[in-house]
C-alpha cells in the first residue's frame, strides 16, 4: 500500500474488515479476521484505527471543523488478513504491507533496502490518493504530498517474471466522500487520470498489467471541507503538537474541533514541519454529515477486486502448467506448488465459484461510483470466471 504519508491507506484496511466481514450483503459469505502479529510491527492495530475513526465521530458535533490526521508510522507496517468462506474451512492469508510515504523517494535508503526488495514480491499494489489535496490544491502540492513522481520512478521496479505473472495496480482516491455525496465522483476520475496520466501511461505498457482506479468514502459520516495553512500551537515560542487554524480574534480551533482563546505564554505560528521535499502542505479540515455514522462505500471492492486477481492469476497458471506438462501427472504436479502457494487446505473451487457469483450478481463492480477498469491486459481477457 503506497502513496503519501497519512493519506489513510490503512484505513482501507479497517473498511474492509467492516464492510467484507460484517456488511448484510457480504458477511454471510465471509469471515474476515485480523491475523497480525502486532508484536513484531505496529502497535496500532487495524481494531485501534476504527476505533479511533468511529470515535471521532462519536465526539465531534455537526457545525466544527476537524483534522483527521491518523496513527502514522515510521517504518514499513505488515498486517495479515485472513479470509475464509463462511461454510468452508481454510484461511486465505492476504498480507499488505502499508509503506511510510517517504520510503518510495528514490533517493532514500529505505528505498534500496526496503522497498525494492517488496516491489519485486508483491502481486498488488494499492496507491491511495488523498483527495481533497489532489481536488482542491496546487499540482505541486498535490505532487508532493501525494508523491506522485517518486511512485513513477518506483513503481518502474514491478517485476513481471512472464505472461501468466500477473500483477495488479489500483489507484485509490480515498476521503470522496464530498465528491460522491454531490454526484462528482467522475471529476475526481478525470483529475487522477491528468495528474497520474505518467504513471497510468507506464504501467498500461506493462504486460500482464492490470490497472484500476477505485474510489472510496473512506469513513461515510465526514466531508471535506476547506484547506487552511499548517500552523500550530507554540508555548513560549516552542512548538507544541497542537495544529490549529485562527479564527476571529485570538480564538482558534485545534485539530479535534476544539475552540481556544491563545493568550500568553501561548501564541500561533506556521508549522515548520509542514513540508515534503521543500513544498509547503497546508492542512486539510472536516465537517460531520449528520446522522450518516461510520459508514464507508466501496471500501470492500479493494478486497473482492483482490480475490478475483487472485483467482485470474491462478487460473493461467493452471492452463500454463496444463500445456507445459508431460501428460496427466506432470499438470497434477505443477498445479500443486500452485495450491501450496495460495490455497493450501483451502477449497479452491468453493473461492471461485463465489468470486464468479459475485460478479454476475455485480457485487464486484467494474463501473459506476467511478470505479474503472483503466487497463486489461490481454492475458486477462483470456480467462473466464
Amino acid at each position: 500500500m503506497l502513496g503519501g504519508r497519512r493519506v489513510g491507506k490503512s484505513t482501507i484496511l479497517a473498511g474492509v474488515m467492516e464492510t467484507l466481514g460484517n456488511s448484510a450483503a457480504l458477511s454471510s459469505h465471509f469471515i474476515c479476521e485480523d491475523s497480525t502479529d502486532y508484536k513484531a510491527y505496529s502497535n496500532f492495530s487495524i481494531k485501534k484505527k476504527y476505533r479511533a475513526l468511529t470515535s471521532m465521530l462519536d465526539t465531534q458535533k455537526p457545525g466544527t471543523i476537524f483534522m483527521t490526521r491518523g496513527m502514522g508510522d515510521s517504518k514499513i507496517q505488515k498486517y495479515n488478513i485472513s479470509i475464509r468462506l463462511s461454510d468452508k474451512p481454510g484461511r486465505l492469508m492476504v498480507d499488505f504491507y502499508d509503506v511510510p510515504g517517504e520510503f518510495t523517494n528514490p533517493q532514500k535508503v529505505e528505498f534500496q533496502s526496503e522497498m525494492l526488495p517488496l516491489i519485486s514480491d508483491c502481486d498488488v499494489f494499492i496507491v491511495g490518493i488523498d483527495t481533497p489535496y489532489l481536488m482542491e490544491c496546487a499540482e505541486s502540492v498535490n505532487n508532493a504530498h501525494n508523491r506522485i513522481t517518486d511512485l513513477e520512478v518506483s513503481l518502474q521496479n514491478i517485476i513481471v517474471k512472464g505472461k501468466t505473472d500477473l500483477k495488479m495496480v489500483m489507484l485509490v482516491p480515498l476521503k470522496c466522500e464530498k465528491w460522491l455525496e454531490c454526484g462528482d465522483i467522475d471529476k475526481v476520475i478525470e483529475k487522477v487520470k491528468e495528474r497520474y496520466g505518467v504513471l497510468l501511461k507506464t504501467l498500461s505498457a506493462y504486460p500482464s498489467m492490470m490497472v484500476s482506479i477505485l474510489p472510496i468514502a473512506t469513513v461515510g459520516g465526514i466531508r471535506y471541507k476547506q484547506m487552511y495553512p499548517a500552523m500550530i500551537v507554540k508555548r513560549d515560542g516552542i512548538y507544541t503538537g497542537y495544529s490549529c487554524t485562527p479564527e476571529v480574534g485570538s480564538e482558534v480551533v485545534v485539530g479535534d474541533g476544539g475552540r481556544y482563546k491563545i493568550q500568553s505564554p501561548y501564541s500561533v505560528g506556521y508549522d515548520p514541519e509542514a513540508k515534503v521535499d521543500g513544498v509547503t502542505i497546508p492542512n486539510s479540515w472536516y465537517e460531520l454529515i449528520p446522522g450518516v455514522g461510520y459508514a464507508p462505500k466501496n471500501c470492500e471492492q479493494t478486497a473482492l477486486h483482490i480475490l478475483r486477481f487472485l483467482i485470474v492469476k491462478t487460473m493461467l497458471k493452471q492452463q500454463e502448467n496444463e500445456k507445459a506438462s508431460d501428460g496427466f501427472f506432470g499438470y497434477i504436479r505443477g498445479a500443486m506448488n500452485i495450491f501450496l502457494n495460495w490455497w493450501n487446505g483451502i477449497d479452491y473451487d468453493a473461492f471461485k465459484n463465489l468470486v464468479a457469483e459475485l460478479q454476475k450478481e455485480g457485487k464486484i463492480k467494474d463501473s459506476g461510483d467511478g470505479i474503472e477498469l483503466y487497463h486489461i491486459c490481454n492475458e486477462w481477457k483470456e480467462v473466464e470466471l
